[in-house]
């Protein structure tokens, strides 16, 4: 690594290896990658800044030996840069339409004094691979949880294609980790990728937005009871054999289960409900009830009032408010049909306990 001083930024061009794209935008055209990073990196608060303070030169961006094109990749500051491109209204910037709404709008100076940023070169990404796991994987700048475990999942599989014996130890080394820890992280982004991958599985929303709570997910021995994985593969050749017993259909489940659709919410919301939800998809009548009426405090309940009696006296409870509530609160159709189809119900459950009662006797 070494230091070559403030160069233009006008020639550097964005990482498409870098760990905080999804998948889907990795070895994108410059274009694309900005604009992903432009619409959800929150880039405006770093101009902001910029524009305030400048740019701090304890903060050299990492970056490769200059290509053919005379650009030089960023390894390290992609978010930074495109910042700077943004700023500067660099042609790439220009061609996508992208500026910022700032409060105070920079004067020429202020962009002139951007247009350079303090750089260091590494000779290849193999030399940045340890500084990167220590910065944000383990280190004083973390990144989200997705990129995390897009990082370790490549390393992984670097690893492996250099012949480590163990390459989940060989990468957690690196940044401080366990094997364990490693090894996790790598099956908790590659079920996603095979789910997508292989099977079309829209698995953008969980990448992006539910990833923790997905990791907590596949952790649960409930989960990995429902989707067939086995409980818990340890070197990189059993986890590639367990993969291949898992049931793809099922991993799409628990994604949608994580994903809005349209207006309504995510049916598991609350990360807080996760054991139930493992418990309901397990328990082959509480998961048909899940799956009818989309609704997991439904389907919770049938867990928890497992007895007839008790789960129709909770219902007695609940219909005795409703009741009050039908002589105060607004009434039309739909409550007068929706009130019919009780009777209704409630007279067919009425007399299947009464035959059967008179049976059992």
């Amino acid at each position: 690594m070494r230091d070559i001083g403030r160069i233009p930024v006008t020639s550097l061009a964005l990482d498409p290896q870098n760990p905080r794209l999804p998948e889907r935008i990795q070895g994108g055209r410059q274009e694309e990658l900005l604009e992903y990073l432009f619409e959800n990196d929150v880039l405006d608060e770093l101009a902001a800044s910029f524009i305030a303070n400048g740019y701090f030169d304890n903060e050299p961006i990492l970056v490769l030996p200059e290509g053919d094109d005379g650009k030089r990749i960023v390894v390290e500051g992609n978010r930074r840069v495109s910042t700077l491109l943004v700023l500067a209204q660099a042609d790439v910037a220009l061609e996508l339409d992208l500026a910022f709404d700032l409060t105070s709008v920079p004067t020429p100076d202020q962009v002139e004094r951007l247009s350079t940023v303090p750089a260091y070169e590494v000779e290849n990404r193999e030399e940045l691979g340890a500084y990167l796991g220590y910065r944000h994987i383990g280190g004083i700048r973390p990144w989200p949880a997705e990129s995390k475990a897009r990082w370790i999942h490549r390393s992984v599989l670097a690893a492996v294609d250099a012949g480590a014996a163990n390459p989940f130890y060989e990468v957690g080394r690196t940044f401080g980790s366990n094997a364990r820890g490693v090894r996790t992280s790598y099956l908790t982004l590659e079920l996603l990728r095979r789910a997508r991958v292989d099977f079309g599985i829209d698995t953008t929303y969980v990448e992006r937005n539910r990833f923790s709570v997905w990791g907590i997910l596949v952790s649960n021995t409930r989960i990995r009871e429902y989707i067939h994985l086995q409980s818990d593969p340890r070197d990189f050749a059993a986890i590639q054999d367990a993969l291949e017993g898992v049931r793809t259909d099922r991993v799409g489940d628990v994604v949608r289960d994580l994903t809005p659709d349209g207006s309504r919410p995510a049916l598991l919301a609350d990360s807080r409900m996760v054991s139930k939800y493992a418990e309901v998809l397990v328990n082959e009548r509480a998961h048909e009830v899940l799956r009818s009426y989309g609704d997991l405090t439904l389907a919770t309940a049938v867990l928890e009032q497992g007895a007839l009696a008790d789960r129709l006296n909770s219902h007695v409870r609940g219909l005795r408010e409703l009741l009050v509530d039908a002589g105060r609160l607004p009434v039309d159709t739909t409550a007068l049909n929706a009130a019919t189809e009780l009777s209704e119900l409630a007279r067919s459950i009425r007399a299947v306990v009464a035959d059967r009662f008179a049976s059992d006797e």
